[in-house]
């Protein structure tokens, strides 16, 4: 097991408890070998929550990866993620955004459509609002973003959906922090949801330092509770 560190008031050891694929443990080698084009999740927990608990006050780490959409769905519904949501979120609006010309607009003007964001308010209200997530009581009040890792170099409020970042931070988060008993994130590679890179999962109010491979990569992020 890989041991590293993240500052939260001080610096607590976080232990990578385990490396699964398609919920079958694998070394960490073979786990950081596989393509990008699958679902990877990353879930942090300090009390106990999911597969495993922590120990001795070390927050454990459990690096997932699936490689089928029904895969990750399953694990999410097993879990109360509304990951099946989430997916039909991204596709709609990464959709819309391609043939509506928001896109375009957008690399144009440097401003968002304010139709678009009329359609992507209402297309989350219509997905989300009415979700019966399991997990619902541990919602987290919002999630914030920093530049660098431990909380440094800046720090901005996500929204709950995020098509594209605010002026100076695209690819610049390096930390994001769970205000609240728990939440999820979904990291893009690029604008308006479209090349999903990782999700992050965490139980527990701390600091999160993003991975190799998703550190300084977010373009757009989508809050899934």
């Amino acid at each position: 097991m890989g041991v590293r560190f993240h500052r939260n008031m001080q610096e607590q050891p976080i232990t990578v408890s385990g490396y699964y694929i398609d919920d079958v443990s694998v070394s960490e080698e073979d786990f950081e070998n596989l393509s990008s084009d699958v679902f990877f999740i990353e879930i942090h927990k300090s009390s106990g929550d999911l597969k495993s608990s922590s120990i001795d006050g070390e927050e454990l780490v459990e690096k997932r990866a699936y490689t089928s959409k029904d895969k990750y769905i399953a694990f999410g519904e097993e879990n109360g993620l509304s990951f099946d949501k989430q997916l039909v979120f991204e596709e709609i609006m990464s959709d819309f955004a391609e043939k509506s010309g928001a896109i375009s607009e957008y690399e144009e003007i440097g401003e968002l459509p304010q139709w678009y964001l009329e359609r992507e308010q209402f297309v989350y209200d219509s997905i989300f609002n009415s979700s019966s997530n399991l997990k619902s009581a541990q919602i987290s009040l919002f999630i914030t973003l920093f530049k660098n890792y431990y909380g440094g170099g800046g720090s901005v409020i996500m929204p709950t959906h995020l098509p594209v970042m605010y002026p100076g931070w695209n690819n610049k988060v390096s930390c994001v922090e769970f205000v609240g008993i728990g939440g999820s994130l979904v990291i893009y590679d690029k604008s308006f949801f479209r090349k999903r890179v990782s999700t992050i999962v965490n139980w527990g109010m701390t600091r999160i330092n993003l991975p190799s491979g998703v550190n300084d990569r977010m373009s757009s992020g989508l809050k899934l509770f």
